[in-house]
């Protein structure tokens, strides 16, 4: 195994469109999974480059996610089924509900229009 002790087990599930919510794997991620204030999104970027970002998505409901990943945290995971390590330490940037006005707020806080989503295992 090749992750360090502490890293948090996720698994990719490609990239969301922020506009549509769409995604190749499951069509539209709020139709697979709830799309309510009781999920959240995690959003992550890379510490040593500020273009490499990712969002982690939890069935936590916000307001405990909240308290637990302030956007000061630094955090490392590796693959669910191949323990790679994802490379580097990741810093949370940003904490939404899983809603579509959740992905708009991604899309806020990233610049970007188009994300690779992740959920913990």
């Amino acid at each position: 195994m090749n992750y360090n002790y502490g890293s948090m087990a996720i698994l990719g599930i490609g990239k969301v469109n922020l506009n549509t919510a769409g995604n190749s794997m499951f069509g539209k991620i709020l139709d697979c999974w709830s799309g309510s204030n009781k999920e959240t999104n995690i959003v992550v970027r890379h510490i040593w480059n500020s273009k490499k970002m990712m969002v982690v998505h939890t069935s936590a409901h916000p307001d405990n996610v909240v308290k637990d990943y302030t956007t000061t945290r630094q955090l490392e995971f590796h693959h669910d089924q191949s323990c790679r390590r994802i490379e580097g330490v990741w810093q949370v940037i940003g904490v939404v509900p899983h809603t579509i006005e959740g992905l708009t707020k991604i899309k806020e806080i990233t610049g970007v229009n188009t994300i690779s989503f992740y959920t913990f295992k």
